[in-house]
């Protein structure tokens, strides 16, 4: 399947002193699908701190204050570390020269992101520096919605949808007594394209069809050079079969 997937929380104190519960929501759909996809979640200590520095009202409310939304936001995320420091490299006739990037500290790996909310998703190249390792050509992708944050995923590790006999599709041509793909092949590839893995499974993933008003449970088959899954609904009769952690996820 996938692993490893490392995610970068930006922060932004001037959204933020903008939009407050607002900008903090729309941040939290992002983070909740890197959760979903068992991501290891990073934060910048210096852009919190900037954020508490310039909002009197950070504490109060209690369960509602906006300390306790971004402590929730940030739940199981650690900070990033102030090495390395990243670069800009703009190349002129002139002279070429390195500008700094802020915030610093996000380290080289294969599945790097930045989960921020301005308004179109982009890449950048930077240049990471430190006291004792080499310099480093960083490929960073920031991300603005879940939906190009998903195509990304599916974009490092694809996802591609198997037809089964066993299954049938659109409601029939299952085998008897086997459960049944509602949907057709090409509506089971977008649902696969979005869907989310379980704590309890490696080799699973479930979504909600809201077509059907049912989950949609998918195999992965294995590692291979066509990177198959095949799926079918669950019946209201084995809806114990989808863990409480994806109908939680779903909110049903």
């Amino acid at each position: 399947m996938y692993q490893d997937l490392h995610f970068y929380i930006l922060l932004d104190p001037k959204q933020y002193a903008e939009n407050g519960k607002a900008y903090l929501n729309e941040l939290s759909v992002l983070v909740k699908y890197a959760r979903a996809h068992h991501a290891r979640l990073f934060y910048f200590q210096e852009q919190i701190d900037k954020i508490k520095q310039d909002d009197p009202d950070f504490d109060k409310g209690h369960i509602m204050s906006m300390a306790n939304m971004l402590d929730v936001l940030l739940r199981d995320a650690v900070p990033a570390k102030k090495q390395p420091h990243l670069f800009n490299i703009h190349y002129h006739e002139d002279g070429s020269y390195l500008q700094p990037v802020e915030p610093s500290g996000i380290n080289a790996h294969p599945h790097i992101s930045v989960l921020h909310k301005k308004q179109h998703p982009y890449t950048e190249h930077v240049l990471r520096l430190t006291q004792t390792a080499p310099p480093a050509l960083i490929h960073l992708n920031f991300h603005s919605s879940h939906i190009n944050m998903m195509n990304w995923i599916v974009g490092l590790f694809p996802r591609n949808f198997n037809l089964s006999d066993k299954h049938g599709e659109n409601g029939k041509g299952n085998w008897p007594h086997e459960s049944v793909l509602l949907c057709s092949a090409s509506d089971a590839q977008s649902l696969l394209n979005t869907a989310v893995p379980s704590t309890k499974f490696k080799d699973k993933l479930y979504n909600f069809d809201t077509a059907h008003q049912k989950f949609i449970e998918l195999y992965y088959e294995g590692d291979n050079p066509q990177h198959q899954w095949h799926g079918f609904h669950v019946a209201e009769k084995d809806i114990r079969r989808v863990p409480d952690d994806i109908r939680k996820y779903f909110s049903k």
